[in-house]
């Protein structure tokens, strides 16, 4: 009787937070309505001017890095960028400083500024826009990354690289709300692109993280890459087998229960055992808790980033969180942090 009660009120605080974040991503959406025509007008004259800009270095790989204010000497990206030489990197930058378009182009980097709107989803929507504008004949797949996690092992980097035989690589995988690639890190073959950039067309202008969530994470994955085949990235390399439609949408999804033990999960640090380095880190894990900061402190130190690089994110993970008053606690409630 208690347990059932208890399944209860689980389900009704569930269902009112679920009610709760939809209420405030249609808050959200109206507030962000006024400006959606200039948005839309200013992504869509950076994506013609990207365009020219990919079919100059016609390249066989391309990745979309999404960030959020950041700037063109940016240590890490700096890192990042010297690690995957072999791409053509096209990083996009969602600012509020009113400055946009193509402010740096050279052989393996397109740097954007656009506005802060859409999060990372509008980033690759902007992303994917100007790649399929331009058409390219060799361009083989696109990755897409965005800022809100480290790497911690130089091994990740061969994502960029390897091979693999599905049509859609991703790093992790959920099953909650629904199952789905997480799309923090995915890589994409080219014969997707055209139906991705025709969903990606259609993704709502807002800055909530419902939106970015529901509409463009899970979004992308329900409308196009269960139709198609999906590689997991286990610690050993690519997974053998696949996710085929059939299991990414029963409700088991036993393939991926079964190989639970094998993903990356950057939620699952704190379940393995404590000298445990994994391949990455995200960065919301210690404000929310989810991680001490002595676990924190340990897979930094002990991860193969440059010494520099190390201090920054440690300051970046433990000291720049936001500040959680009542606003922020209310939005962690309701899952909009």
């Amino acid at each position: 009787m208690k347990k059932s009660i208890r399944i209860i009120i689980r389900t009704i605080i569930s269902a009112t937070r679920n009610i709760l974040w939809r209420c405030y991503y249609v808050y959200d959406l109206l507030k962000c309505a006024p400006h959606k025509n200039k948005v839309k007008i200013t992504d869509h004259e950076i994506a013609e001017k990207v365009s020219k800009c990919v079919v100059q270095r016609n390249p066989e790989k391309i990745i979309i890095f999404a960030v959020y204010e950041k700037k063109l000497d940016d240590e890490y990206i700096s890192f990042f960028l010297k690690s995957v030489g072999h791409a053509l990197t096209i990083v996009i930058n969602n600012t509020d400083q009113n400055k946009y378009g193509v402010e740096h182009f050279d052989k393996s980097l397109i740097w954007v500024n656009r506005p802060n709107f859409g999060r990372d989803i509008a980033a690759y929507k902007l992303g994917v826009h100007s790649v399929v504008l331009s058409d390219l004949k060799s361009l083989e797949d696109l990755s897409l990354i965005n800022d809100s996690w480290y790497i911690l092992k130089a091994s990740l980097f061969n994502f960029f690289r390897d091979n693999f035989p599905e049509d859609v690589l991703a790093h992790s995988f959920s099953q909650r709300p629904y199952p789905h690639a997480r799309s923090y890190l995915l890589r994409i073959k080219q014969p997707l692109l055209d139906s991705l950039n025709g969903f990606l067309i259609n993704f709502p202008m807002a800055k909530s993280r419902y939106n970015a969530v529901i509409n463009g994470e899970i979004g992308m994955s329900k409308a196009i890459f269960i139709k198609y085949k999906i590689g997991l990235w286990a610690h050993s390399g690519v997974l053998t087998g696949e996710l085929n439609n059939e299991s990414l949408v029963s409700d088991a999804v036993s393939t991926v229960a079964f190989m639970r033990d094998f993903l990356n999960d950057p939620y699952e640090i704190s379940r393995n055992s404590i000298s445990y380095v994994p391949d990455l880190i995200k960065k919301e894990m210690f404000e929310k808790a989810l991680v001490t900061k002595e676990t924190v402190c340990f897979v930094i130190e002990n991860s193969q980033l440059p010494k520099n690089l190390k201090k920054n994110a440690l300051t970046d993970i433990l000291i720049r969180k936001r500040h959680f008053g009542i606003k922020n606690l209310l939005k962690l409630a309701i899952g909009e942090i």
